[in-house]
């Protein structure tokens, strides 16, 4: 999923991540495809390091308040990669772990700002599977929800709400439609075959009372 700058100087611009790499020389990393002509012409953001990691791959990008945009990555590690840009996507911090997300390893994850204020705060939700199936590793999938706290270094998430889908779960896909936060999702039902499930999740779901 794309996304188009909604605030500051860069308003407009539309950003697609993608990966490329891994011809074991280099590890496999991200970038984002970056047009400020809706699509005209094209220019690739620096190439974001991923330091000690062995790669990263599928990634999504969400605009924070303040305009910085997060990427977050599908690693190799026991925690979800992510890192920032406070140039509108032309250069980014390295990749580092958010230790409040364990996940799978090696699966895609999906990310979206929310329209709300969830206890005063602005909020960012996340899906993906968190692991620990009998036999394969994308199962257990959860939605969470994180309230967003500014800091001299940037934005550190509270992730603070969930909802347990759990099963079987690969990729998703979150969205909002101004009531309601809704994910589609891929779940096994067969060797070689799987379905696409959706779902809409009121608020009150996470157990979130306090609203804007």
């Amino acid at each position: 999923v794309g996304l188009v700058i909604k605030n500051g100087e860069h308003a407009g611009r539309v950003l697609f991540p993608l990966y490329h790499g891994g011809d074991f020389s280099t590890p496999i990393s991200v970038s984002c495809l970056c047009s400020d002509d809706n699509g005209v012409t094209w220019q690739m953001s620096e190439t974001i390091s991923v330091g000690s990691f062995p790669n990263a791959t599928e990634a999504q990008l969400v605009e924070l308040p303040d305009g910085t945009l997060r990427i977050y990555s599908r690693g190799q590690g026991d925690y979800i990669l992510y890192a920032d840009s406070t140039d509108s996507g032309v250069t980014f911090t390295e990749m580092r772990e958010d230790t409040s997300l364990i996940y799978c390893r090696d699966c895609m994850v999906s990310v979206v700002a929310l329209p709300w204020k969830i206890d005063g705060k602005d909020a960012i939700a996340i899906s993906y599977p968190e692991g620990n199936k009998p036999g394969g590793k994308r199962a257990n999938g959860i939605i969470k929800i994180g309230l967003l706290n500014k800091t001299e270094s940037g934005y550190e998430v509270e992730w603070k709400y969930s909802y347990f889908i759990g099963g079987s779960y690969s990729y998703s896909c979150l969205a909002t439609n101004g009531e309601r936060i809704a994910v589609l999702y891929e779940r096994d039902v067969a060797v070689h075959t799987n379905e696409l499930v959706y779902l809409e999740l009121p608020l009150e779901a996470f157990g979130i009372i306090d609203v804007e």
